[in-house]
């Protein structure tokens, strides 16, 4: 280790017999690796960890703590659960579903986290969603009725369904193989090749 000025110099050699440079910036409490893995990847390397345990660090600065390997940013990415800072400022209708759709996410989930752990948990929650249900939609209307698909067609299209579909055969057409004259029939190479060694093997 050295010493200069503010900065404090390590090197630190690892199971590969790679030695590998590790500063430290006293004012601003800032440490960097010569490998560079944080700022690749997002977290400390062994090298760090063993000049922090080595300068009897008991908790991680928090500027190296990503909030992308957080449990709470994790079930945010997974279940689209927005961020606080998006919460909030936001007058739309939709930006307010979305909101409250998110958050019934968020509750759901960690809910279902907590009871997946007990099965009598489990069975509870089950049991209470299927009670739901009937509360929510007093009105028996789930939206995949004739009616409401007809009318999204007639909104989408701006035509309306007819009550009785014809069908019509398509019509025939015709193909290289499929002439029922052989006559009319187009030859390929070979065969006409054929017909040429034919006609001269006759002579």
């Amino acid at each position: 280790m050295s010493t200069l000025e503010n900065i404090e110099v390590f090197k630190v050699s690892d199971a590969r017999k790679k030695t590998f440079t590790v500063t430290h910036e006293k004012e601003t409490e800032s440490f960097d690796c010569e490998c560079k893995l944080f700022e690749r990847c997002g977290y400390l390397c062994n090298h760090l960890f063993f000049v922090l345990r080595n300068k009897d660090v008991n908790n991680i600065p928090e500027k190296y703590v990503g909030n992308r390997w957080l449990k709470s940013e994790l079930l945010k990415a997974v279940h689209s659960l927005t961020s606080d800072e998006s919460a909030y400022g936001k007058g739309s209708n939709e930006d307010d579903k979305l909101q409250i759709g998110n958050r019934c996410q968020g509750r759901y989930f960690g809910i279902y986290q907590r009871a997946f752990k007990n099965k009598n948990h489990l069975i509870a929650l089950d049991n209470m969603l299927a009670g739901i249900a009937p509360q929510i939609f007093t009105d028996d209307t789930t939206g995949s009725s004739s009616v409401d698909k007809n009318d999204s067609i007639k909104n989408i299209y701006g035509i309306v369904v007819p009550e009785e579909i014809t069908a019509r055969a398509p019509d025939v057409v015709s193909t290289k193989g499929g002439a029922s004259d052989k006559k009319s029939r187009i030859k390929s190479s070979i065969e006409k090749a054929i017909e040429k060694a034919k006609l001269f093997l006759s002579f």
